[in-house]
């Protein structure tokens, strides 16, 4: 009778995380594709590190796919870096987007005033930054010098 209870705990022990990485897994799947990610990958997959500045801990929006405060987001001459988080890596590669195939509008989500980039390759999805965010990245777009900092 000691047995089961002790089988029991074993098999929670050990089938618990394995549940757990398949849920996370399939959750995260969904998020990349609803979002957009996994389109914006085809086209726009990083081929190697990025070494701009980069600021952690961003938030932003990719069609309905939220991303809060679980992005790296970089900029250079060349283009923009996207990766979120180790947590939140599977089917989300990294994304180095170029600045000639990206196209920016301000708006307001509700009350909050906000940026949509949109990109040429791939017009059905758009990502949301938060103005302070999009500020930072801004002069690199333009071709400006900056050396801005991490807050």
């Amino acid at each position: 009778m000691e047995e089961t209870p002790l089988l029991l705990i074993l098999a929670i022990i050990i089938g618990f995380p394995i549940f757990f990485g398949m849920i996370w897994s399939f959750v995260i799947f969904i998020i990349a594709n609803v979002g957009g990610w996994r389109r914006l990958a085809q086209r726009y997959r990083a081929k190697r590190p990025f070494n701009g500045k980069k600021l952690r801990f961003q938030s932003a929006r990719f069609n309905w796919a939220s991303y809060s405060g679980v992005l790296e987001v970089g900029a250079d001459h060349e283009g923009l870096h996207l990766q979120p988080f180790f947590p939140y890596r599977p089917f989300h590669p990294a994304l180095f987007i170029p600045w000639y195939d990206i196209q920016v509008e301000e708006g307001q989500v509700l009350v909050f005033d906000v940026v949509k980039l949109t990109f040429s390759s791939v017009p059905s999805v758009r990502l949301t930054l938060y103005p302070r965010t999009f500020e930072k990245i801004e002069p690199y777009m333009k071709g400006e010098k900056t050396g801005w900092q991490v807050r």
